[in-house]
């Protein structure tokens, strides 16, 4: 007795301080059973519960010396459960009662101090995670909320809001704080303009629901949005052919809800193939790439359409000067089920504009021409041109239960060309079909296990045809007649695992199958020139197995690492690829960052550079799997190293980069007389990307400035000589101006580049000939455009919207040229022939207009 007296007087003791003891508490969304596992231990506490009632719950608490019951308060706002006491040790945790009575709550975003309304600003209640986004005014409305729903309110760069429902009172205003604490959240917020943001791993996210206007846009264009940003050019004037550090479109990874996307622009790349309002946000990497991304030596654009089910029925509707398009997203079956479906199709062949048809002069202008022996245009008595593009996507959305999540995405681009010339004077005709179709799906079961481990297991396919079929008669008699075929079919399997050591760190590790078949077929008839016609096929297959790991610590106010390794298997040829990744940023001060990246890549599917095409001129993609032998491999080598600055609504960043890229394959037409003949060579890029910004309430206004050289290496064509790149564009420049008065929006931006090389030809015995490989400039590019958009509502609920935008491109018409070619006119038995040097043309003043419905 005498000793165990002792031990239970300890015991009291404990309990009675464990009961009134007092903690300090930081938890951010954390998981409930975690911080009912946090207080068991803290307050000697336990609690009985229903796993099914915390579940899929996230906790946010700070606070410093909080009893037990002040912590029970604060979560009982959160969630709606109450802690019911049994003793002094044990606690029942109790749904809360449900009543019928359900009301609805409204208000204003806008920033402390300016006042600025803050659209696109997260609105959500806590408690079945549903919610919405601030419009243009800041305003938002969420209804069928209980009295003890608390309502997040949330913006990049500023301090989260909670709000319990029962403090809000109608049309509250909320007053956001810029977060000028954490650099991490500081570096995270807007980058340009809002939607655009820059994260600490180095990638670069756009948001077309809420992206700003830019100069020129009337729509979030997916991949002319992406041209505002350093580093990013496109030197044919093209949406779609978007050029990362020097290294060409083909070089880039293209993912659509992981669909890889082939040929992403529609009207031969004048406009982005991928519908934006069905967009959820575009991931960006220009160095430093994860590790889960294989198959690429440039850069990587990851488009997602959501990973949510519809809470509510929305859609919407618009058309502008060259197509129209619809989308609807819908929860079904108790909101277990959802589905977004969208579908745009040009109307250019049923109804002309203007816009269209400057577009049109654009991308057709290289195109088959007809000639007089002087070289002047003889334009042809009929001209017969059907012209059309389509895209449509699917997505449905599976909650299977609170852990597993079953998604299937589809895709359908398609792009079709009839074009016909007839001369009746002169006999002499072009007979020209182009059509070519990307499609795809994507299939991901989603498991998680615990708070700490999940997985994703995918499962897509992409298939690409291109189909070309051409000919040409000159005074009834044929001349030449082409037939182009390009088929990739691939087939991807991955298993992608994410276990979280920590709130601070990270593990990501995964495999990836990839099953990759490419075909071509070239045949060109040239029946004055035979010598000159050439047959060329090829068909190759592989299997490629990649195993990758990842490491990621993120300490925001601190530093920020992510580093690993990719290891790819190719199958036929039993090659090994060793692919490390690195990215980390340092906080040197309260405003100065820095930060480093590097990699090395391979590919094994890209296109073969044509320096010249003589053909109708749209048809010189050709796409192939490297075989190691014919067909090289794609290997790259990248560092970068760079500054951020932010302080007082200024923004700096500048970065520079070493880029090496070997394999690459060039179809050396124009160069040699051997049409049949490749040369391999190797590319070596260095940059410097930079850019300032400068916000001053609605004004926004910045200067986009790169500077690069680009040189190749060809031993067939030039021996060890480097000359410049086919888009060696030394500068480049973007100067931007957005402004926001209520519900119109303005932009301004002036672009500039130094122009690209081209190659000088002459005309010989052996016909055309060039001694020197672009060894010209051409002349500077330059143009400004302006855009204007005005949002308006058809109810004070703002449930129905409209919008509608103007936009003006090259303001002052300044006729730039894009590129330079040669062909020959004239008869060589007589001769007289004639060299003709064309040169292609930017797009010349355009204006477009452009309107959305929205619900």
């Amino acid at each position: 007795m005498k000793r165990i007296l002792p031990l239970l007087l300890c015991v009291i003791h404990f309990s009675t301080f464990a009961q009134g003891k007092k903690i300090d508490i930081v938890f951010e969304n954390v998981g409930f059973t975690q911080v009912l596992m946090h207080l068991e231990k803290e307050f000697d506490l336990k609690f009985s519960y229903n796993v099914q009632l915390v579940e899929n719950k996230k906790i946010t608490i700070s606070g410093r010396k909080l009893d037990k019951n002040e912590v029970f308060r604060i979560i009982e706002q959160q969630v709606p459960i109450v802690f019911k006491k049994i003793s002094k040790r044990y606690y029942i945790v109790k749904q809360k009662p449900i009543t019928d009575f359900t009301i609805s709550v409204s208000g204003y975003v806008k920033v402390k101090g300016s006042g600025e309304s803050l659209p696109g600003a997260e609105v959500i209640e806590r408690t079945k995670y549903i919610g919405t986004s601030t419009d243009t005014s800041g305003y938002f409305k969420l209804d069928n909320l209980h009295v003890w729903d608390t309502v997040q309110i949330r913006y990049l760069g500023f301090v989260t809001r909670l709000i319990p429902v029962k403090e809000f009172s109608e049309n509250l205003l909320i007053l956001m704080e810029e977060d000028v604490h954490s650099l991490g959240e500081v570096f995270v917020c807007e980058y340009l303009t809002s939607g655009i943001g820059r994260s600490e791993n180095g990638s670069f996210s756009i948001k077309p629901k809420i992206l700003g206007i830019l100069p020129g846009l009337t729509e979030p264009d997916v991949f002319e949005s992406l041209q505002m940003l350093p580093g990013i050019q496109s030197p044919n004037e093209n949406a779609s052919g978007l050029h990362i550090r020097g290294g060409s479109p083909d070089q880039n990874l293209i993912l659509w809800d992981g669909i890889k996307v082939y040929h992403s622009g529609h009207l031969f790349g004048a406009i982005s193939a991928i519908n934006p309002y069905v967009t959820n946000e575009i991931q960006v990497l220009k160095s430093g790439v994860n590790a889960r991304f294989g198959n690429c030596i440039s850069g990587v654009i990851d488009l997602d359409s959501g990973k949510d089910i519809p809470q509510k029925v929305e859609g919407g509707f618009g058309f502008n000067m060259t197509h129209s398009d619809l989308f609807l997203k819908t929860p079904l079956a108790n909101k277990k089920l959802g589905v977004v479906v969208s579908f745009r199709r040009s109307y250019n062949d049923i109804l002309g504009t203007f816009t269209e048809r400057s577009l049109t002069k654009k991308t057709f202008q290289d195109t088959r021409k007809m000639y007089n022996e002087d070289g002047s245009d003889n334009v042809p008595l009929t001209n017969d041109v059907s012209f059309y593009y389509t895209d449509f996507s699917i997505k449905t959305i599976a909650q299977l239960s609170s852990r597993d999540q079953l998604t299937f995405s589809n895709l359908t681009l398609q792009n079709k060309l009839n074009y016909k010339t007839n001369d009746t004077i002169l006999d002499d005709s072009s007979k020209d079909y182009l059509k070519i179709t990307n499609l795809g799906f994507h299939v991901t079961w989603q498991r998680k296990w615990s708070e700490r481990f999940n997985h994703q297991l995918k499962l897509s396919s992409s298939k690409y045809d291109f189909d070309y079929n051409g000919g040409l008669r000159f005074e009834g008699e044929q001349y030449a007649s082409t037939l182009k075929k390009n088929n990739i079919k691939d087939v991807n399997a991955e298993l992608f695992s994410n276990y979280k050591i920590s709130n601070e760190q990270n593990l990501f590790f995964g495999y990836q199958y990839g099953y990759y078949n490419t075909s071509f077929h070239i045949i060109a008839n040239e029946y004055l020139y035979p010598e000159n016609s050439y047959n060329i096929s090829d068909e190759t297959y592989d299997h490629i197995h990649s195993f990758f790991i990842e490491y990621q610590i993120n300490k925001s106010e601190k530093f920020f690492f992510n580093g690993g390794v990719r290891l790819n298997h190719l199958n036929k040829r039993g090659e090994l690829f060793l692919e490390p990744r690195l990215h980390a940023e340092l906080t040197l001060s309260r405003d100065l960052r820095f930060k480093l990246s590097g990699d090395i890549k391979n590919q094994s599917i890209s296109q073969i550079i044509e320096y010249d095409t003589s053909d109708f001129g749209l048809e010189n993609q050709l796409w192939t799997l490297s075989d190691g032998d014919v067909y090289p491999f794609l290997r790259s080598k990248q560092i970068s190293v760079g500054l951020i600055y932010n302080r007082n609504g200024w923004q700096f960043d500048i970065e520079s980069y070493y880029k090496k890229v070997k394999g690459l394959t060039s179809l050396t037409r124009g160069f040699s007389n051997d049409y049949n003949n490749f040369s391999y060579g190797e590319n070596a890029i260095y940059g410097l990307d930079f850019l300032v910004k400068k916000r001053i309430r609605n004004y926004r206004t910045w200067l986009s400035y790169s500077i690069a050289k680009s040189d190749f290496k060809f031993p067939d064509i030039k021996g060890e000589n480097w000359f410049p790149g086919n888009f060696d564009i030394r500068h480049n420049l973007t100067i931007a101006n957005t402004y926001r008065y209520q519900n119109f929006e303005f932009s301004l931006g002036w672009r500039f580049h130094t122009g690209k090389p081209y190659s000088k030809f002459e005309l010989n015995q052996s016909g055309i000939e060039s001694n020197q490989i672009n060894n010209k400039k051409l002349s500077a590019y330059h143009r400004l455009d302006f855009s204007s958009t005005y949002e308006f509502s058809f109810s004070k609920s703002n449930q129905s919207k409209a919008k509608i935008g103007f936009s003006l491109l090259n303001i002052y018409n300044r006729k730039n040229v894009l590129n330079t070619s040669y062909f020959i006119i004239g008869n060589p038995d007589s001769s007289d022939e004639k060299l003709v040097e064309n040169k292609t043309i930017s797009l010349r003043f355009t204006p477009n207009f452009s309107f959305r419905y929205s619900f």
